[in-house]
């Protein structure tokens, strides 16, 4: 059988499985013949995974090239802005003889590209030509970093959302601002990775200025939950919930369990207001999964299961090396949802422990020993998955 016996349809199912690496697998497949380039060509930027503000910056540029029926990005994965590149560095600098070569040292003397034995010269040629301005001092270039990584961030987003299906993305507080200026009609899975809110006056104005997310059903916040309420009333059609990463000592005034409760309930403390609409918001939530950090202490985790306890709850753990779940390990599961398979969302039933009670006491008040499952704890690192099944909360209050 020759590579032209097989339809196109089956050609563009191989290559999209193939665009889930960093591309040499779609690359060698295009050098195949002839045919298979023309039929790999319906995959290109099917799925990107973009690091850092310089690769961002390029496809923005890439992507501004080419006709709107091309730009057919389904699913996206971006790190953050301020990660230094660590492989191949450039080791050598000299004095650039074209306005195209000033422009290139600048840029990757901005996104950390070169060596630290060279960014030095690298400053000097930059200064002694003006580009600093009437300083020689290097400006901060972090924030350079940053606002260039916004702005690609915005044009990549703009090309895609017409057909933009998952994304993963990792900006820390930048990350607000795509609900606010980001129309995505057909997203249907998003995780959010590391961002971190201080005030809860913050949480509100980010509230008030979330767009729908008509299609979204599967939302995955990582070390992120506070944002959690600024998805109410946006994503009607959510039915998977996981929050990672939780750290109970952050978790002030059960601020966590509140907000779950406000799910079945109505109101929550996390504002100190009651949530509007939270009631309907999610009516159709199947699964609601919390993520204990590996560094939470054993006896916090221990009374959040007995806190947790009147609900319909089953204790996971998440990992029994006690991992972290860091952007590395979003990756994996990125690439797993690309094709069809659980990715976070999978329930590990061969660690399940069903809680029936968290602690109890001997007659004479004192505390008795903690039962078989929690002597078992330590062993898996003290990271668990707090499973919530919700099939019938808004069914019963109604």
């Amino acid at each position: 059988m020759s590579v032209q016996d097989l339809p196109l349809e089956v050609w563009h199912k191989i290559c999209f499985y193939a665009c889930i690496d960093d591309g040499t697998t779609g690359l060698s497949l295009g050098q195949v013949s002839h045919y298979v380039r023309d039929a790999s060509r319906f995959s290109h930027l099917h799925s990107a995974a973009v690091a850092g503000g310089y690769q961002l910056r390029r496809f923005a540029d890439l992507l501004d090239a080419l006709p709107a029926e091309h730009k057919r990005i389904q699913h996206l994965f971006i790190t953050r802005p301020y990660d230094r590149l660590t492989k191949n560095p450039i080791m050598h600098v000299q004095v650039p003889t074209s306005l195209t070569g000033w422009v290139e040292l600048y840029e990757n003397t901005v996104y950390g590209r070169l060596h630290p034995n060279v960014e030095l010269d690298a400053k000097r040629l930059l200064a002694d030509a003006g580009w600093f301005g009437d300083t020689d001092t290097p400006p901060d270039f972090e924030t350079t970093r940053v606002e260039g990584f916004w702005v690609a961030l915005s044009r990549i987003l703009k090309a895609a959302a017409p057909q933009l299906v998952t994304l993963t993305i990792d900006v820390g507080r930048i990350w607000p601002l795509l609900l606010s200026y980001s129309d995505d009609p057909c997203l249907e899975e998003l995780t959010l990775v590391g961002a971190f809110i201080k005030n809860h006056d913050r949480l509100r104005s980010v509230q008030e200025k979330a767009r729908m997310l008509p299609c979204l059903r599967r939302l995955h916040l990582i070390g992120c939950w506070r944002y959690f309420p600024a998805f109410l009333c946006r994503a009607p059609a959510l039915t998977h919930l996981r929050f990672s990463e939780v750290d109970p000592i952050e978790s002030r005034d059960k601020s966590l369990i509140l907000t779950i409760l406000a799910l079945r309930l109505g109101h929550s403390m996390v504002l100190g207001q009651p949530l509007d609409g939270a009631y309907d918001s999610f009516p159709n939530l199947q699964l609601f999964i919390i993520g204990l950090s590996a560094r939470a202490e054993p006896q916090r985790e221990m009374y959040w299961v007995h806190f947790l306890k009147p609900t319909d709850i089953k204790l996971l753990p998440e990992s029994p090396l006690g991992d972290l779940y860091t952007v590395k390990r979003a990756k994996k599961h990125w690439r797993e949802r690309l094709v069809e398979s659980h990715g976070c969302w999978r329930e590990r039933e061969r660690f399940s422990v069903r809680v029936h009670q968290a602690s109890h006491r001997q007659g004479n008040g004192q505390h008795a020993q903690p039962p078989a499952w929690g002597r078992f704890l330590p062993i898996v690192g003290f990271a668990f998955l707090v499973l919530l099944h919700i099939h019938h909360w808004h069914r019963a209050n109604k």
